[in-house]
């Protein structure tokens, strides 16, 4: 496994935790933020051998149960699996259920990912490398909990494919799904997609669908209608690709999110929206926001993209891994994220208010659209801009905490000028979306354009 598997996760009482590797004494660590991340506080060692650059993936169950899966202390061939809850009382974690050496690997583990499925059963994803004539094929595996302490594995992805950067994500029916690049000596890295259905305990078929500049591959999602989402650089130009795998029929479709030298992002659907966190120009961290709709996407580098800067975070001593903020947990409102030094001494958290984000949609010679914003609370004009060329306009709004409605004056290229203005009012992450090509002038009394 990849070691950008860290997961930062908010629990039932609002409260965020995150889990490092420790460079000073090869440990993983569980880290605790009660206060919205100003201050962390380290709570316990999860059991593991967290040499390398090897991370640790969290799943937190419905029971406030932390369920990982990481490299024998003892022996660096084999998994172990523990469960654990997080004591705030004492600051400390403590681990229920510990089973040790349950997957022994040919010729060495990394780290792995816990899914349970519908019926609250417990499947690890692993990597097993196969050492053969001097050269490594990793193999993909699946291992099921049984019992107390009992691992059945089932169907393996085999070959002489050196499975790397590997992610993985279930599904409603219970239908791991995986993409992972292939590390080879030179460029360009294929990318792999293949799925596991866990009621059949077997693989489908493994297919490349595309080639990566680097063998850093997003970790994937799924959108509310089953679509995958991953990310990594375009194999020629290394600009940052999102591509998606359509649920209906399986084909893969991209868009470029950034023409920078892009490695992989990680990837969050708010409101719709896309927000993307990842690297840029080997050493910077960036920030995008994206739309799609009726085929079209919308909010494209360069215009959403900031610059992370972790000199203002808070900071958890002696994290190591590869300096992405790619684990953050989103809210309606802010998006919150942990990621590790570039130098690999730190790991830093940080957060971004998420903006209201207005999409127009605009048609006909010489139309354009005045976007404003009003704060509800005060009754003050909290900005005013023009749509840009492409008839977008992404509003960054003060007071998190008030709500707004928003103005559109638009004029149609023949002289006509019109204005609507939503109702009912918009919170702050809310996404206002609505079209202008075809435009009437409303009733006043109803709603001018949906909100979503």
């Amino acid at each position: 496994m990849n070691p950008r598997t860290w997961e930062l996760v908010r629990d039932s009482d609002g409260d965020l935790i995150y889990a490092t590797h420790d460079t000073s004494s090869s440990t993983f660590y569980c880290w605790v933020s009660q206060d919205d991340g100003s201050t962390w506080t380290q709570y316990g060692e999860i059991p593991g051998d967290a040499t390398g650059d090897d991370g640790i993936s969290l799943y937190l169950d419905s029971n406030g149960r932390y369920h990982t899966v990481v490299k024998d202390t003892s022996d660096a061939s084999t998994y172990t699996y523990h469960r654990f809850t997080v004591d705030k009382t004492n600051q400390n974690i403590t681990i229920g259920v510990t089973d040790n050496q349950f997957y022994s690997t040919s010729n060495g583990a990394y780290s792995g990912q816990i899914w349970l499925n519908s019926s609250g059963t417990v499947w690890a994803y692993l990597l097993d490398t196969v050492k053969n004539m001097g050269t490594n094929y990793t193999h993909l595996a699946v291992a099921e909990r049984t019992g107390s302490g009992s691992w059945t594995t089932h169907d393996t992805l085999t070959g002489t494919i050196d499975r790397t950067v590997c992610g993985s994500v279930i599904d409603s029916n219970d239908v791991i799904h995986s993409v992972h690049s292939n590390y080879k000596a030179s460029r360009p890295y294929p990318v792999y997609y293949a799925s596991f259905d866990t009621s059949t305990q077997s693989w489908g078929s493994e297919t490349q669908f595309a080639s990566a500049y680097t063998y850093w591959v997003g970790r994937p999602i799924l959108d509310s209608n089953g679509n995958l989402y991953t990310t990594f650089a375009d194999k020629d130009t290394r600009d940052g690709y999102l591509w998606r795998r359509l649920s209906s029929d399986g084909t893969w479709e991209r868009t470029r999110y950034s023409t920078k030298e892009c490695d992989d992002a990680g990837i969050t659907i708010i409101n719709g929206r896309f927000h993307l966190l990842g690297t840029y120009e080997n050493t910077s961290s960036g920030y995008w926001e994206l739309s799609y709709n009726s085929g079209t996407w919308s909010g494209l580098d360069p215009a959403n993209e900031i610059t992370v800067q972790s000199s203002s975070s808070s900071s958890m001593q002696n994290g190591v891994a590869p300096w992405q903020p790619k684990n953050y947990y989103p809210d309606t409102t802010t998006l919150h994220y942990a990621f590790e030094a570039y130098d690999e001494t730190q790991s830093y958290y940080d957060s971004e208010t998420i903006p209201i984000s207005v999409s127009v949609s605009l048609s006909g010679s010489g139309v354009d659209a005045t976007v404003y914003v009003i704060n509800d609370s005060t009754g003050s004009m909290e900005t005013v801009t023009n749509t840009g060329s492409d008839g977008n306009v992404s509003i960054t709004v003060s007071d998190t905490s008030a709500n707004y409605h928003v103005a559109v004056e638009y004029t149609d290229g023949s002289g006509n000028e019109y204005n609507a203005i939503s109702q009912p009012y918009v919170s702050t992450g809310d996404n206002v979306s609505f079209s202008l090509d075809s435009y009437t002038p409303p009733d006043p009394t109803n709603t001018d354009f949906s909100l979503s």
